[in-house]
This record gives C-alpha cells, structure tokens and sequence, in this order.
C-alpha cells in the first residue's frame, strides 16, 4: 500500500502514520456522491505524523481511492517532514498547565478562557519549516468576560514545552463584512396575525448581532439565509455555516406582534 511503500519518500516512516485526522479523528471520509447508485465514488483517508504517542503539528497525509475494486489510489497530498533523529527525552519534564498559563498571562493578561494544552511536535509549517521540539497548542479567548465593551480576542499559542517561548501565535477570530436584509414575517396592513396573512417584510431599522461564535464556524458550503432570535443570536446551526462574501438574508423570529409593528 501507499503508506507503507511510499512513507519515506514522502519525508516520514511508515510506523511515524497513523490512521484518522487531527480534527475529529476520523479515519475515512466519502466523497462524490452519485445519486444513481445511491453510493460514494471515492473514498478519501487520513494519517498523521507521529513521534511516540505525540503528533506533529499540522503534518498529514491524505489519500485518495476510487471505490472500485482494488481501490486504486488517484491522488495524494502531504505534508509530512523529515524529523532526521529527532525523539522524545522520556526523562524531560516539560512545563506544567498553570506554567504555561501563566506565561500566555503575562502576554494576554486580559485573557478569561483557558483551554487544555494539548502536546504537540512542532516542526514549523510547510512555508517556514523549523527543528522538531516538543511544544503545547493552547488555546485562550475573553469571550468569557464581564466587561463586554472590550474588544472580542481569541488567540491560539504554541509554546515551547520547556522554556514556554512563543513559536507560533494564531489570531483565531476572522473578520468579513456581510451585505444582506434584514426581514421579519408581518401583516401587510395594521391588522393582526390572528386576522390576516404574514409574509416576510424587510425592516427599514435593524441591528444585527450574531454571536461571534456561532458565526463562521464550519466554513465549509454556502448558506442563503441565518435565522436570529429576538436578541440577535443565532438559534440555528445554518449560522454556523455562514460564508461570506455574497448577500446574506437574515430573519428575525419569535418578535411577536407588537415587536414587529414596533420596528416597521
């Protein structure tokens, strides 16, 4: 097979892969589907880069294979990295959670969430690859906090596990501008819903405040229309699937009448 015939070409050893990808860990993920055999035409598979029982950053390979017999492979893409001799000191004591916390403090002190640190290889990127050293991920934001006049942050930090040195620093909060109407369901006239027929009417005034994370979460297909609750937060997975650019409706729901006449 591929991984085990071709793994040291592609810059690793077949024993550093092993099956599933870094974000849900699946190991298998069909593509292409055909509507007249009410099946997949190919199968795409993941394997990530290994030292141990610790992954490398951001190093995968992916394989492509048709759904026929023998499942032949027609595509694969890699970003493994040769690590030379790199290992892992099993007597080293890398730093601990609130170690590491406390340098992300002393560099974002206005941080309130803190998420587990995950160990990690980091060998650079494809772009900038740098020497293998073992390193945590963390993640942080402020999303949490009870001022809410300062301003959104949410930050990803790989630090080196021994001296707590910033490798890599990821702003993880993505801006777009969004063009679109704002519509609510209304009677097109001042009598009630009760006693005539609603339909969708724009709204000459109206602000719009998605929760920032719902928003642009799984990015991955485009998505007419978000629906929003009276306060503005999105009450529907479609938010989460919101991509930008292009126009975007979005529908206020549960406003009620005196709601509605309110802003019309």
């Amino acid at each position: 097979m591929l991984r085990a015939d071709w793994a040291r070409m592609l810059g690793a050893d077949a024993e550093s892969l092993r099956a599933g990808n870094a974000v849900s860990g699946d190991v298998t993920q069909s593509v292409m589907y055909d509507g007249a055999t009410d099946s997949y035409k190919f199968t795409l598979v993941y394997y990530r880069q290994f030292v141990g029982d610790v992954p490398v950053h951001g190093r995968e390979l992916r394989v492509l294979t048709r759904n026929v017999e023998g499942f032949p492979v027609v595509w694969a893409r890699s970003s493994l990295t040769d690590l030379g001799d790199f290992t892992l000191d099993p007597n080293a004591t890398p730093l601990s959670r609130a170690q590491l916390e406390g340098y992300v403090r002393a560099l974002r002190p206005n941080m309130t969430t803190f998420c587990a640190p995950r160990q990690v290889v980091w060998a650079g990127t494809e772009e900038e690859p740098a020497p293998p050293r073992l390193a945590f991920e963390l993640d942080v934001d402020n999303l949490g906090r009870a001022d809410r006049r300062a301003a959104d942050e949410a930050w990803s930090f790989m630090l080196d596990a021994f001296s707590g040195d910033v490798l890599r620093l990821d702003n993880r909060i993505l801006h777009a501008t969004l063009t679109g109407t704002v519509k609510a369901y209304a009677t097109v006239d001042y009598r009630a819903g009760e006693c005539a027929d609603e339909v969708l009417t724009a709204l000459p005034y109206a602000t719009v405040d998605v929760d920032v994370q719902d928003v642009l979460r799984v990015a991955d297909r485009q998505v007419g229309a978000v629906v929003l609750d009276v306060d503005g937060r999105a009450v529907d997975d479609v938010a989460a699937n919101l991509v930008a650019p292009g126009d975007v409706a979005f529908f206020a729901v549960g406003l009620g009448d005196f709601r509605v006449a309110k802003v019309i």
